[in-house]
């Protein structure tokens, strides 16, 4: 009965995601330091700015903003290169869904400093329903592949991604400082910057974390679950980019004279993709793809045909092996009788 007992204690302990005991020891800790380096963060604010304080308490909206947007931007520069080294140490026997491997140590501070600072900018997020759903949406993933022992691969490799957001952050706290009027270059070059890192870091990796979800094995509601935050977040990161680059002026639309509307691509103050040449690059582009996938598959069917198929070893029958070493032992015999 004790036996059975215990195995039953440790069948949940295994399914327990904040196992303190054992290798995620490394993620407590790293939790209590952000917390710990928080605390004293703000509370230098407090003491060293008193003015710039007052003036944010006033307006508890941008105060929230505010100090969400410094929590993340201070914690990335310990996330972003722990879970990206994460992403490439961690075993292959963690992308199977169901396998628990002991976390390592850069996964255990990605998920110990991605965690807490997510749950320090859910509060400070509650007026902006697109980043508190974007952030419950990420803890909610955590949860379900700590619980159901899904892989961390795909995560580790999207919060590493989190690089991307250094510029549109930086944009966020000026604009809520008031120092984007003083720098109208640096305006555009952060809403560039961070439309651009986005569309070539952040919405690759989230391709990467779908395509992962099938070969895991993560089915039924947890998988479900999992596929549409990741879908979330996909729309969510592309409709962020859109927005960006039409404020920076380079996506423009405009009504036509019969109702509709078109698009460009404004590269400079001189040239312009229209919307027909932006979609005949696209098909080019296609057919350029497509015309290599041809010829890759013609080229390996080629030599294939080309190259001779190996000759197969015939099998000897038995007579003909018995009669070669009866040859060979009158062959030995001859030469004996002649020496």
């Amino acid at each position: 009965m004790t036996t059975n007992d215990d195995s039953v204690e440790n069948d949940l302990r295994s399914r327990i995601f904040f196992d303190i005991s054992g290798s995620n020891k490394r993620l407590l800790q790293v939790a209590s330091f952000c917390i710990l380096a928080w605390m004293c963060t703000w509370g230098g604010v407090v003491f060293f700015e008193p003015a710039w304080y007052t003036s944010l308490s006033k307006d508890r909206r941008k105060r929230n903003y505010v100090i969400g947007l410094i929590i993340g931007i201070a914690f990335k520069f310990l996330t972003i290169p722990s879970c990206a080294l994460a992403a490439y140490l961690t075993a292959p026997e963690d992308d199977v869904a169901g396998i628990r491997p002991a976390m390592n140590e850069s996964q255990q501070i990605c998920w110990g400093s991605r965690g807490i600072t997510v749950i320090m900018e859910l509060y400070h997020y509650i007026g902006q329903t697109e980043l508190l759903v974007h952030h419950g949406l990420i803890l909610l993933i955590m949860i379900l592949i700590g619980v159901f022992n899904g892989p961390h691969r795909g995560l580790d490799l999207s919060l590493g991604a989190l690089v991307s957001e250094f510029p549109s952050m930086t944009f966020s706290l000026m604009r809520e400082l008031g120092l984007l009027g003083k720098y109208p270059n640096l305006e555009w070059a952060l809403l560039v910057a961070g439309a651009g890192l986005t569309l070539a870091i952040r919405v690759p990796a989230i391709f990467i974390c779908i395509a992962m979800l099938p070969a895991s094995g993560l089915r039924g509601g947890p998988g479900r679950v999992v596929l549409v935050a990741y879908s979330f977040y996909l729309v969510y990161n592309l409709n962020i980019s859109w927005r960006r680059l039409k404020k920076a002026q380079i996506w423009q639309t405009w009504h036509t004279g019969d109702g509709d509307w078109d698009f460009g691509i404004r590269v400079n103050s001189r040239f312009m993709v229209s919307s027909t040449g932006f979609f005949a690059g696209l098909a080019t582009l296609g057919t350029l793809v497509l015309g290599l996938a041809f010829l890759s598959i013609f080229s390996l069917a080629t030599k294939e045909r080309l190259i001779p198929d190996a000759p197969t070893k015939q099998e000897v029958p038995p007579m003909v092996v018995k009669c070669r070493a009866k040859i060979g032992i009158y062959r030995n015999a001859k030469f004996w009788d002649r020496q």
